[in-house]
């Protein structure tokens, strides 16, 4: 365990000192170097890790140090403009949040290092919005696969290809230089475009929907590269949520370390111990806050914008399952 963690202390500090996101996407999509993934993820689980065994021990202070290089990386993770890395970063961002919302709860963080942190996560909220992963997704993935399909080149886009005499490589070539093909790109472009609109409305706004339901069934390359879009917005408002609970929770802790007990409201908290209270991004409303004896109970809606008391089955977040989202 200590040569891991070790190892992972290098890890992180080469990545910070390099001032640049962890991996680069090659030329060609299809073959990106996509192994910084898998490894990226195993690091968040090591470093949350790290931290709680740190916070079980009563270093807290020290148990914060993972957790922040943790946001930091994610945060530089940003300069890949790529939608499976937008997914990841958000996941990791996810493990992050809760290990400091779990510390928070049981352990005593003093002032200094929590008004650090409320800040640190206002800038990671800011930055969580999925446009610009679509925008890379255009021009990295979808220009260059369309590109490949109207050169006839389109059974090179698959990881082993067909033999060019094969009945599905002369389809494909066939496919390409039909107007199907022209039809599909303007489908594709069409499509992605509504998303990005729609990643920058809230959740709660009209035309809320997954574009990726209603594409034509002609439109081959488009239903294969845009599967539930949608989701990736939601996603990303969840991870929001998350971070501004957690902001909140920081807060509530610093009150009650100077006014003994929890504020009986959340506008209480700012602006001198929070600069902002956000409203829950599901709802626009603010996050529910109920105090219970010497405990509170804080929590956003969650996607299916109905109020469950603060459950929550993120496994299987299908209606009437509850989703909420608690700090």
């Amino acid at each position: 365990v200590g040569r891991v963690i070790a190892g992972i202390r290098r890890f992180v500090a080469r990545v910070i000192g390099a001032g640049h996101a962890v991996g680069t996407v090659r030329r060609s999509p299809r073959l990106a170097s996509q192994r910084h993934i898998a490894n990226f993820r195993a690091m968040a689980r090591c470093l949350a890790l790290k931290a709680d065994m740190d916070a079980k021990k009563g270093n807290v202070s020290q148990a914060l140090e993972p957790i922040c290089a943790g946001f930091s990386i994610c945060s530089a993770w940003d300069n890949e403009p790529v939608l499976i890395s937008f997914l990841v970063r958000i996941a990791c961002i996810g493990i992050f949040t809760d290990c400091l919302s779990d510390i928070s709860k049981k352990h005593f963080i003093f002032p200094d290092p929590a008004r650090t942190l409320i800040r640190q996560l206002k800038i990671y909220e800011c930055n969580l919005s999925p446009e610009k992963a679509f925008y890379g997704e255009v021009v990295n993935m979808g220009e260059w696969t369309f590109d490949f399909v109207k050169k006839g080149r389109a059974s090179d886009l698959f990881y082993h290809g067909f033999d060019n005499l094969s009945p599905a490589s002369r389809w494909f070539n066939l496919y390409g230089r039909s107007s199907l093909a022209k039809y599909d790109h303007a489908v594709y472009l069409e499509t992605m475009r509504k998303q990005i609109e729609r990643s920058r409305i809230s959740v709660w706004e009209p035309d809320k929907g997954d574009f990726s339901e209603t594409i034509p069934r002609p439109a081959i390359f488009t239903r294969i590269m845009t599967p539930a879009l949608g989701a990736v917005t939601d996603r990303s408002f969840r991870i929001k949520a998350k971070l501004e609970l957690c902001r909140i929770g920081l807060a509530l802790n610093l009150y009650k370390q100077k006014n003994g007990d929890y504020p009986d409201s959340l506008s209480k908290l700012s602006p001198e111990f929070i600069d902002e209270v956000h409203l829950d991004p599901f709802t626009g409303k603010p996050f529910r806050y109920d105090l219970k004896g010497d405990s509170v109970v804080l929590y956003s809606l969650g996607p299916n914008m109905i109020d469950d008391n603060g459950a929550s089955d993120y496994v299987q977040p299908v209606s009437p399952k509850p989703d909420d989202i608690a700090w």
